[in-house]
């Protein structure tokens, strides 16, 4: 049995998650994991209206449970004196809570699955191609099964809400909508291949299902702890 999938124990799970239990941390800790990047103090207490002091205060609670990663660094771009004080920043660690009553270990399933069609070579192909049309389908379904309107600003709109409740965590930059959480990871890292196209044909079917005939999927290196798919062009606004 492979190691390392055991499911997490709901005792610990729930001592890490009573973090997020207060709902400025919570909602702190939802802002900064759905930026994907490093967030300062200011901008973090621009986001929610609330006074620096306060947001500085829960943003190291978040870092002290294990919840958020720091580090220091100018914000000017300048070094020497001068400078300015280096600002603290924060970014979602890669800490994963997951809670279940009773224990569940989905998990295993899908890595031995995975593992099953990485051993069976040439012969999974065509269970690797039933796999991405069944992703098409799903995203497609899942898509037409969402109310949308009819405008594209409005279908865009629909879209960004489904892949965050899938757990993508989707936000426009650089013209394109990405997406700053792989929801599939251990898998993912286990065979990217195999699991990136699934994602990518997933996606590729969710677009299609909303009509957005102008904007087209692409897979890209992720960042860490992101997702490998983009889609564009995407407005900002």
């Amino acid at each position: 049995m492979p190691t390392g999938y055991t499911p997490p124990d709901p005792a610990a799970s729930f001592d890490r998650l009573a973090a997020l239990c207060d709902p400025v941390r919570r909602d702190l800790y939802f802002f900064v994991a759905d930026r994907g990047d490093w967030v300062s103090r200011a901008e973090a207490a621009g986001a929610i209206g609330l006074r620096r002091g306060l947001v500085a205060h829960h943003l190291d609670r978040l870092a002290d449970d294990g919840l958020l990663d720091v580090q220091y660094r100018r914000l000017t771009g300048r070094s020497g004196p001068g400078s300015g004080r280096p600002a603290k920043l924060y970014r979602r660690s890669d800490a994963e809570l997951e809670l279940t009553v009773p224990r569940r270990n989905r998990t295993l399933v899908g890595t031995l699955l995975v593992d099953a069609i990485a051993r069976a070579g040439r012969g999974a192909e065509p269970a690797r191609r039933s796999l991405r049309d069944a992703a098409h389908a799903a995203g497609r379904d899942a898509a037409r099964g969402r109310p949308s309107g009819r405008s594209i600003a409005d279908r865009r709109g629909a879209l960004v809400g489904l892949l965050a409740d899938y757990g993508y965590s989707p936000h426009a930059a650089g013209g394109e909508l990405s997406l700053a959480n792989c929801p599939y990871e251990p898998l993912s890292s286990q065979d990217r291949e195999l699991v990136c196209s699934m994602n990518l044909a997933l996606v590729e079917g969710a677009v299609a299902g909303m009509g957005l005939r102008g904007a087209a999927c692409s897979l890209r290196p992720p960042a860490p702890g992101g997702c490998c798919v983009h889609v564009g062009p995407w407005p900002e606004r």
